[in-house]
């Protein structure tokens, strides 16, 4: 099933793997990949969340939908945390709550998923969860692009430019 992908490890905050995203660049479907249901995965883990910082010092946080473009937000903004999703499509209302439980712990939450169908519902669905504890804001993609996309500048600009808004 990983055969040919690059796989990234979900760690919760003690470090220990809860679960896998996995992604081809050859073609072959499904591009991306997470654990199936027998594989145990612990859905309410998202890449990134092991360098969190602790409770008392999170100010803001980038939400996005795989840890791919986790991993581009953090080259063009190393000090903001990121908090991968596993796609767009969470597993389950349980695994909102508990993922939305968690972001809440952040003043701030930038919603950088897919300017998609899918990831638009995403983002609607936690800022509504998190939106009551957490100043929420949206970044803008072209239609149908995402972090990996549009190319390191133009994602600095939708990212500092969703932080100005939430300031």
């Amino acid at each position: 099933k990983l055969s040919g992908r690059i796989s990234l490890p979900w760690r919760g905050p003690g470090g220990i793997v809860a679960g896998y995203s996995a992604r081809t660049f050859v073609g072959e479907e499904p591009k991306y990949t997470t654990p199936g249901p027998t594989e145990n995965a612990d859905r309410t883990v998202m890449f990134g969340e092991h360098l969190w910082p602790s409770p008392k010092a999170r100010r803001v946080v980038a939400v996005i939908e795989g840890a791919l473009n986790g991993l581009a937000c953090r080259r063009v903004r190393p000090d903001i945390p990121i908090a991968a999703l596993g796609g767009s499509k969470v597993k389950g209302e349980e695994t909102y709550i508990d993922l939305a439980k968690k972001l809440a712990t952040f003043p701030i939450v930038l919603l950088l998923t897919d300017h998609d169908e899918a990831g638009d519902d995403a983002a609607r669905d936690i800022a509504m969860m998190v939106g009551r504890y957490s100043v929420c804001s949206r970044g803008n993609f072209p239609k149908g692009q995402d972090a990996l996309d549009v190319g390191p500048a133009r994602l600095l600009s939708i990212l500092e430019r969703a932080l100005r808004r939430a300031a």
